[in-house]
């Protein structure tokens, strides 16, 4: 369940994954240049009616077979850049509590993302990883985003989740790593590949030759 202000959302889907670029793919993405991995953290909300509450003079002036103006929405709440755990394990998730107390924390990773109208900033949060079942975490996520829409659903309008959130894997993408055996050796500064298998490789030309994709699922999910 999602709630956002006074209105409540059921949830369509909820996914919690890693993300690793090798050095030159996150060149040509112009980010730090280095080999990096994130989590990422994503939850889709089912359409549902966004209410918009009129004052006493707008509701006066309602013609008498006028209804009050509803919007349906399916809010989307993620990290679009993702946030680094100081973990081997997708199992060791289970527990650890992130926080931020402003847009951004102290490594510059972003709150989050909401979506309702527009893309719009998560201006502080708390994501909490309660409990792990098989492949699935109940997570908490509470915290403050902007919407934008009028005078109650504008700025720092409160927000909470909670429920289950299925982990989906872990994904590379690479334009100088081409091999699985040198895939794995250099993402043991992040994960251990051992608990995966792949799923997925596939490849596809770039200007400056050939990149690489490949998608992980734990071997096993019940231990």
């Amino acid at each position: 369940m999602f709630k956002l202000g006074k209105l409540t959302f059921y949830v369509e889907n909820a996914t919690f994954g890693g993300s690793f670029m090798d050095s030159a793919m996150s060149r040509r993405m112009q980010s730090t240049g280095k080999e990096e991995f994130h989590w990422f953290i994503e939850i889709d909300m089912k359409a549902g009616d966004f209410v918009t509450e009129l004052d006493e003079e707008e509701l006066i002036d309602l013609e008498d077979d006028e209804e009050i103006f509803y919007e349906s929405v399916s809010p989307r709440l993620y990290h679009n850049n993702g946030f680094i755990l100081n973990i081997k394990s997708w199992k060791d998730i289970e527990g650890l509590s992130l926080t931020w107390d402003s847009q951004y924390n102290a490594n510059g990773e972003e709150a989050g993302t909401l979506y309702v109208f527009e893309h719009e900033d998560v201006t502080s949060g708390t994501i909490k990883f309660l409990k792990r079942n098989a492949n699935k975490f109940l997570v908490q996520w509470t915290g403050n985003a902007n919407v934008y829409w009028n005078d109650e659903y504008g700025e720092d309008v409160p927000f909470s989740f909670e429920g289950e959130v299925e982990f989906s894997g872990v994904s590379a993408y690479c334009d100088d790593i081409s091999t699985l055996d040198e895939l794995k050796i250099v993402m043991r500064n992040f994960v251990n590949l051992d608990e995966y298998k792949c799923i997925f490789n596939d490849t596809h030309n770039i200007n400056t030759g050939i990149s690489y994709t490949w998608r992980f699922l734990p071997k096993s999910i019940d231990e």
